[in-house]
């Protein structure tokens, strides 16, 4: 099972939660976050599949 991306829902629901304010550049930032750690986990399980055939 693949991790999904982080949804602007999601944000909203934790700071309603944890009754935060959370200013739209750290939101921005939290995104680009996200994206880059999916990216990264991307890449090494495609590393980890072609160890896998070889």
């Amino acid at each position: 099972m693949e991790p999904n991306p982080i949804s602007y829902h999601e944000i909203d629901a934790w700071t309603r939660l944890m009754n935060v304010y959370i200013l739209p550049d750290e939101i921005d930032m939290l995104i680009m976050m996200d994206s880059e750690y999916l990216s990264a986990l991307a890449v090494e399980r495609e590393a980890m599949r072609e160890d896998a055939k070889s």
